[in-house]
């Protein structure tokens, strides 16, 4: 009721509005109401039936006063009598009516005050909807003139649109012909990062060629010849040996593999290196101290590999002296670091006294005879299997009768026509017998193939049996030939197609050399033709030749296959000594294996 009081009438708000208690100053109808409804919302929403008696006579005082101004005199006494007047039926009655009216009077108020906002939002849109149907009829004038600029500008846009096909088409045109030229530019880009990408690699190359010491064709040349170490090592059993040579390459920046001709030194040698160029070693196999001086680039890990580094059946004094000059130098190099050498070197030559003066080279020595690093019987079985399959086991008795028993089953089975037993029992008798065949059953030009490599101490060029070649080459072929009784003016072609034939079996080809297959090899071919043409080997084998592989005199611990020069052939062997001197051969001269004899330096002499 006051709800509908204080919204439908001017009655006066009271001064903190009709939701709180009204100041007892204020006695105005407005604040009466506003305090009659305070009270009766604060004893409705009681939470008992019971409050203090101090309060009550606040309220009852505050509510009959109101009801007074607001009622009059007859409603002041009404409520005189009502505060002592006693409940009964019928008070009770009225006091739940007057409880439910009040419920319904909140229901009211509550749906009035829901009417109050509709009505607020209904009013503010309303306001919103005038506002917005101005702002309608003005936009709708502004569409209107726009529609007529839109038609105008239509009817523009419509002949633009044809010149603008008309242009469209022409790009379209211009487009492909764009597109046609931009794929050739991509493609020519393409060409030119390539090229830009080659050049790049090329310079750097350059750069390193300009940096690297060694000329670039000696660098083709080791790399062809470390392609041919990486094949050959296809057939290298994985041995103790092998790891105690890396181990000691590794932890020693020299170190010299020892053993006895076919024991496999350079196979041991060149398998490390491999190994070591995995790690980032440059591996340079060189055969003189100089090049290890000239070749030392500090910026690179270079491991030096040197084959037979102070000569191969004796020492050679000429290498021992070179060595000997630039020790110092390379042990400095060495004690630098990166720098390492590795070389190999038979055993015989190693344990010269002469050997001693090298001392630094004596530092680490891997014997592939020594107990620790030899071949086990395991490892020689695996060997034989790698070469001769299931044929191994039938010379595993034999594999302890000779320290070259790893190329001895190379040897085989590059020529699987010998007898494998015999062969293994005692191979340079069946050599012996294999080359005499070529002799008595018509393999004149492949016997003479032979003995020529040995004339030219295992160096037999192609183009001396193809183009003009000088006076003493001819003298030399010719006297071969008389000695292996080929028939006067057969030509050189067919010497040329006889080592062909021997290729694996005796013979390699380098390049534009013929060499036999193994040093070991020519090691016997040299001894064979030395024992059944002395003669013409003492008067036609190159001076190199001549200086290391004739001994006068037996002498302890000399290579199996060195020469015996008998008593009858010595004078012709001196006598070639001077001839050699006097066409220059001198270092082959004053380096011959026989002048350590005293008798023997005597007789040269007294000539």
């Amino acid at each position: 009721m006051i709800c509908l009081i204080r919204n439908l009438t001017s009655v006066t708000q009271p001064i903190n509005g009709f939701d709180s208690l009204p100041l007892p100053v204020e006695t105005t109808p407005g604040p009466d109401l506003a305090r009659i409804k305070w009270y009766r919302n604060i004893l409705a929403h009681h939470d008992s039936n019971k409050m203090a008696t101090g309060d009550f006579n606040t309220a009852w005082s505050n509510i009959s006063d109101a009801v007074s101004r607001l009622g009059g005199q007859p409603m002041n006494q009404e409520c005189q009598e009502l505060k002592v007047k006693i409940l009964d039926q019928s008070n009770q009655e009225i006091m739940l009516e007057i409880k439910q009216s009040q419920e319904k009077i909140k229901e009211l108020s509550q749906t009035v005050d829901i009417l109050g906002t509709e009505h607020s939002e209904v009013t503010e849109n309303l306001r919103k909807l005038q506002v917005s149907h101005s702002t309608l009829q003005t936009e709708h004038t502004d569409v209107t003139g726009n529609l007529r600029k839109l038609q105008d500008s239509h009817s523009t846009l419509q002949t633009e649109h044809t010149d603008v096909t008309g242009n469209l088409r022409k790009l379209q045109d211009s487009h492909s012909t764009l597109q046609t030229q931009h794929t050739d530019v991509t493609e020519n880009l393409r060409k030119l990062q390539d090229s830009h990408s080659t050049l790049q690699t090329e310079h750097t190359e350059v750069t390193e060629q300009l940096k690297d010491p060694i000329p670039w064709n000696i660098r083709v040349q080791i790399k062809e010849e470390l392609e041919t170490w990486t094949e050959d090592d296809k057939m290298f059993i994985e041995t103790n040996g092998a790891k105690s040579v890396l181990k000691c390459i590794k932890e020693n920046g020299c170190v010299v593999v020892t053993g006895s001709s076919g024991t496999g030194k350079s196979s041991y040698v060149r398998h490390v290196a491999l190994q070591m160029q995995e790690g980032g070693y440059d591996i340079l196999p060189v055969t003189s101290p100089e090049k290890i001086i000239k070749w030392y680039n500090p910026s690179k890990k270079i491991l030096f590999v040197v084959d037979d580094f102070c000569g191969t059946y004796t020492i050679n004094p000429t290498k021992l002296e070179s060595w000997k000059n630039l020790m110092e130098k390379i042990k400095t190099l060495i004690e630098k670091k990166p720098v390492k050498l590795i070389m190999s070197c038979r055993l015989q030559v190693f344990k010269d006294e002469k050997m001693k003066s090298l001392s630094f080279c004596q530092s680490c020595e891997c014997n592939l005879l020594s107990e620790d690093i030899r071949l086990s019987k395991k490892e020689k079985q695996s060997i034989a299997e790698l070469y001769l399959k299931t044929n191994a086991s039938k010379i595993n008795e034999f594999c302890d009768l000779f320290d070259c028993f790893p190329l001895l089953c190379q040897l085989y089975s590059k020529n699987t026509n010998l007898r494998m037993v015999d062969f293994f029992k005692n191979p340079y008798t069946v050599y012996k017998e294999e080359i005499d065949k070529l002799q008595t059953e018509g393999g004149h030009f492949k016997y003479c193939a032979l003995a020529l490599c040995v004339m030219f101490n295992n160096r037999f060029k192609e183009e001396w049996l193809t183009e003009d070649v000088n006076k003493d080459i001819k003298t030399i072929i010719k006297n071969t030939f008389e000695a292996c009784k080929v028939v006067k003016g057969t030509s050189r072609l067919v010497l040329r197609d006889a080592l062909d034939s021997l290729t694996h079996t005796f013979i390699r080809k380098d390049g534009e050399l013929y060499r036999t297959i193994h040093d070991k090899l020519f090691d016997f071919l040299a001894f064979y033709f030395g024992s059944v043409m002395i003669y013409c080997l003492i008067n036609n084998a190159s001076s190199h030749f001549i200086c290391e592989r004739f001994v006068f005199e037996d002498k302890g611990n000399r290579d199996e296959f060195l020469i015996d020069v008998s008593e009858r052939y010595q004078q012709m062997y001196i006598n070639r000594l001077i001839d050699d001197w006097f066409r220059e051969k001198i270092v082959d001269v004053f380096c011959n294996i026989n002048m350590d004899d005293q008798i023997f330096r005597q007789r040269i002499l007294y000539i």
